[in-house]
This record gives structure tokens, C-alpha cells and sequence, in this order.
């Protein structure tokens, strides 16, 4: 939040919802890189690329790491039964 001659103000807000279900590692992951790297389309193409790169190993890294934790926390909540 930012604060503008004495008034907050808030950037682009976005809402990330589901309907009937939880949401998956992937959307999870998507949320998570929006909120993290953004690479403008105008940045010259060798430093456009080498971003690209590297956010798209940072959300796989994310996502796996999100799968790993609801595959555990799934078992744990088996193994309480």
C-alpha cells in the first residue's frame, strides 16, 4: 500500500477464485509468479529472454514445491484416522 498526499492507495488488485474446489499447484504457482517477477515486453530481447528463462524455472520450482507439500499434507491427514 502506498501512501499518496496522506490518502492510501492501492495497486491492481486481482481476485484468484475457484468454484467448487480447492485450486490446483499450478494456479497456485501462477499466483505466486505474478505477484514476484513481472518482464516487460519492451525489454531488449536478449535480457527479455534470459528473464523469461529464468521465471519459468522459478515457477517450476514453486509449483513442484507446492505439489510435494499437498501430496504431504494429505498424508498426514490420512495417517490421523
Amino acid at each position: 500500500m502506498d501512501f499518496v498526499n496522506g490518502h492510501a492507495a492501492v495497486g491492481n488488485l486481482k481476485v484468484f477464485v475457484t468454484n467448487g474446489r480447492t485450486k490446483t499447484a499450478d494456479e497456485w504457482a501462477s499466483e505466486i509468479m505474478e505477484k514476484l517477477m513481472h518482464v516487460a515486453e519492451n525489454a531488449p530481447a536478449p535480457l527479455r529472454d534470459q528473464a523469461v528463462a529464468f521465471r519459468d524455472k522459478i515457477y517450476v520450482l514453486i509449483r513442484d514445491n507446492i505439489e510435494l507439500a499437498l501430496k504431504q499434507e494429505r498424508e498426514w491427514i490420512l495417517s490421523q484416522r
